[in-house]
């Protein structure tokens, strides 16, 4: 063969390639519009009534949610409760309530297109994290450091699968944020390509190993691509965001029977946030995805209630000590 003749051979495989890669793109775009169905627990049917609040997004969208005070009405930490796909502002008592026996007050609400809160119609939501979700975080954390009887209380965040990757993406850019409890977080990368993997073996069998994983990712990447487009969003990808939070207190949950996010998943993002998974991850033994409280209720509560009375008696440390030196500084000038 002549030398031009195999650059068209080449041109013409990678053509083909690419053609490949585009038609399954499509393909996949279809499965990864499907959400899986997760079952979202029913509020508890004696729960406490909360404050309702409300306040308006810097774009424009008004979001509801409610206030939890603690037993003797007397707050001595905050927790913002960032719930799941589908889950509203009363969902956080099914996680939750133990802290309001400890003096800590929680803050729920709906993001936008969910419960109580107003729909946008310039986004359509699902399982995965976009700067909309973000953005409603930000303001309910705006509105809370902005009350009266929340001033100079420690802030901490408990966020539920989709709601815990908006908690560590968040707390991330928040220095006020100074604790989070994260509960099913998961890699979009990583969760896309497992599925993916499995679809494959389903369809093509155990030949699905000659295909390598970077190929894989070169379809998944015009899939989200497209995603983005139809959704008139982008997906937020933690890796780049985690290291930011190695000087926070943070709590990684997940279950030993998650059927979505494999427990080392939920290590690799431990170890990219920079934290020791032997002091700052929980395994729960029999938990499936977002069910951990579910199956450990007993052991829950008290590893929620100990962590975050930890986390809180550090940082109120922490604080009396910087302004000391604050203060010592003011002298000395």
């Amino acid at each position: 063969m002549t030398p031009w003749q195999i650059i068209l051979v080449l041109a013409t495989v990678l053509l083909a390639d690419l053609v490949a890669h585009w038609i399954y793109a499509i393909i996949a775009l279809r499965r990864f519009e499907q959400s899986p169905l997760f079952n979202v627990l029913a509020p508890p049917e004696e729960a406490v009534a909360p404050e309702i609040f409300s306040v308006e997004t810097s774009d424009g969208v008004r979001l509801r949610g409610g206030i939890y005070f603690p037993t003797d009405g007397i707050p001595t930490s905050i927790v913002i409760f960032v719930p799941e796909t589908g889950g509203t502002y009363a969902t956080a008592l099914n996680y939750v309530a133990s802290l309001l026996d400890q003096g800590t007050a929680v803050v729920s609400f709906d993001f936008r297109n969910y419960g109580e809160s107003e729909p946008d119609n310039r986004y359509q939501p699902g399982y995965w994290t976009t700067p909309f979700e973000l953005r409603d975080l930000h303001r309910v954390i705006d509105f809370v450091l902005d009350q009266p009887q929340f001033a100079g209380l420690p802030l901490g965040l408990v966020g539920i699968s989709r709601g815990a990757n908006v908690s560590l993406a968040v707390a991330a850019t928040r220095p006020e944020v100074q604790v989070v409890w994260s509960q099913g977080a998961f890699r979009l990368d990583q969760i896309v390509l497992r599925q993916t993997r499995r679809s494959m073996e389903y369809m093509v069998g155990k030949w699905t190993w000659l295909i390598p994983d970077w190929h894989v990712n070169l379809t998944l990447r015009l899939m989200f691509l497209l995603a983005e487009r139809r959704i008139h969003a982008s997906f937020i990808r933690l890796p780049s965001l985690l290291p930011r939070l190695s000087d926070r207190r943070v709590m990684f949950v997940s279950g030993d029977r998650d059927s979505y996010i494999p427990t080392e998943m939920t290590r690799d993002i431990c170890l990219g946030a920079g934290h020791d998974p032997d002091d700052s991850l929980w395994i729960v033994r029999g938990a499936k995805h977002n069910l951990e409280r579910v199956s450990q209720a007993k052991q829950y509560d008290q590893k929620l209630v100990e962590f975050f009375d930890q986390a809180f008696k550090n940082c109120r440390q922490s604080n009396s000590t910087a302004k000391k030196i604050s203060q010592a500084a003011q002298i000395a000038s």
